[in-house]
């Protein structure tokens, strides 16, 4: 195999001939456009997570204010509405919002609309953190650079099809609903009764 070969092969090429070998009897075209599609996601939330470190945060709290920047003015949310935009469980994105609010970035206030509900509000400091941020990136970050690589009629093609690929996933449910459950493990009868005579 010539230089230029292995420089054409990805990873998943590889993954691909594994596949062949198995002999499954169904096209693994599928597979291997699933895998690269979270390959890629991994290099693109690695950029993610730089920019969110720059602000002192993690990535998932990053996302959390950037979507309430986003909304604009009043810049609130519910927590439901924040909950469609991560694959993180309710207990999660309390946590995040928790330390969110003790850094002053985010604030909860009562929902004027329903008592019994909350609301999520970017706070002038948030306001500030996420904007600064985000007027921080240009075409001269890693990921735009690499997508900045492929052709307009490229990027146009690629974008239709991962388009019609995510609405296909949204007909089917939520992301909330997508979400994997997160089970506590059962204590087990001999915990249990010990516990009992306590």
């Amino acid at each position: 195999m010539g230089k230029h070969d292995r420089a054409s092969k990805d990873f998943v090429d590889r993954l691909e001939e594994e596949w062949e070998k198995k002999n499954f009897g169904y096209s693994t075209l599928p597979m291997a456009v699933s895998a690269r599609i979270q390959r890629a996601s991994f290099y693109l939330q690695s950029h993610i997570a730089r920019l969110a470190a720059s602000c002192g945060l993690n990535s998932r709290e990053f996302m959390a204010i950037s979507a309430l920047w986003r909304s604009g003015p009043p810049f609130a949310l519910n927590p439901m509405q924040l909950l469609e935009e991560y694959f993180v469980p309710a207990a999660t994105l309390t946590r995040q919002l928790d330390r969110l609010e003790q850094i002053g970035l985010v604030e909860r206030r009562p929902d004027l609309q329903d008592r019994r509900a909350v609301l999520v509000e970017l706070t002038a400091k948030g306001h500030k953190l996420v904007d600064h941020a985000m007027r921080r990136l240009s075409p001269r970050q890693p990921d735009q650079l690499v997508l900045g690589k492929l052709g307009q009629s490229e990027l146009m093609a690629l974008n239709r099809s991962l388009k019609k690929l995510l609405l296909l996933f949204e007909q089917q449910a939520t992301l909330r609903a997508a979400r994997p459950r997160t089970r506590r493990p059962s204590r087990s009868p001999r915990r249990r009764s010990r516990a009992a005579t306590l």
